[in-house]
């Protein structure tokens, strides 16, 4: 048993590495630490209407580092936080526009509400965002806004064949405050599969839809995904490989399904995981 919650807590970080916010508990005065280089790119977007359109006078690329931390406080209460530090090129037809710096810091803390036979755990989520960048940058780097974040999450084992395998299923509510501050309502759905006891996949599904009084965008704040009243979908995969009890290594790649009034955005990310 012991050996499979070890299992099933690396595949747990391995879907969420920079939120971390799977319904899979810590541990008493357990600590993961992780760390993930990331490529977001757009060109293509969906205007309001749900309109596709194929762009070639503007383009936005995201660059990106971002750090995680959890601990867990007790048996049922984790503390968690993430922040991302990003370069942004906004290509447009006449000049170029750069914008370096941190996002939004995400600060939080879950708590197990019940399990079943430690197998399948239910858990929620509260917490904060906090935007560390100046507010001229706030149309690519982040909405500009102070918010807050519950979330449900449900997580659990199960075997298909003989591979140990895991689910992961969540649905969240963001508010942000200001002046046009949007709702946001999130989703995302997980499978994982053991290859071996090193070797992992994990394919999601997930997306966000977000309203608010402000409805203003130009393509360069829909590419960038920076836009107020938009919704989408997407997919990804991810590899991990297990080095030791304490180290995971992973690759992972993603699409934009469909949306509305934002870039079809695509890229993938190389991940570090490490647990004390």
């Amino acid at each position: 048993m012991k050996k499979f919650s070890t299992l099933l807590v690396t595949l747990i970080c391995l879907l969420n590495l920079q939120h971390a916010y799977a319904g899979w508990p810590m541990g008493k005065q357990r600590f993961v630490l992780g760390t993930t280089a990331s490529i977001y790119a757009a060109k293509d977007y969906w205007d309001i209407h749900g309109k596709y359109y194929t762009n070639s006078k503007a383009a936005f690329t995201s660059y990106s580092l971002g750090l995680f931390g959890a601990y867990g406080l007790s048996r049922r209460w984790d503390f968690m936080f993430s922040v991302p530090f990003s370069r942004q090129v906004a290509e447009q037809s006449t000049t170029d526009k750069y914008h370096n710096g941190l996002g939004d810091l995400q600060l939080g803390f879950s708590y197990n509400l019940i399990n079943y036979k430690y197998k399948n755990y239910t858990s929620i989520y509260v917490g904060g965002i906090a935007p560390l960048y100046a507010k001229y940058d706030e149309q690519t780097l982040g909405l500009g806004m102070f918010g807050s974040e519950i979330k449900l999450m449900n997580t659990g084992a199960f075997k298909v064949t003989d591979k140990r395998s895991f689910y992961n299923l969540e649905a969240g509510y963001r508010q942000f405050v200001g002046s046009g501050g949007p709702s946001q309502f999130t989703y995302l759905g997980a499978i994982g599969l053991a290859i071996d006891r090193t070797n992992q996949f994990t394919v999601d599904v997930s997306g966000v839809y977000s309203h608010s009084t402000d409805s203003t965008a130009n393509s360069t704040v829909i590419l960038a995904g920076a836009a107020r009243n938009y919704s989408y979908t997407k997919t990804s995969l991810t590899y991990g490989h297990t080095f030791s009890r304490r180290v995971v290594i992973s690759a992972s790649g993603f699409y934009t399904l469909t949306a509305i009034n934002t870039g079809r955005g695509y890229g993938g990310s190389l991940q570090a995981l490490f647990r004390f």
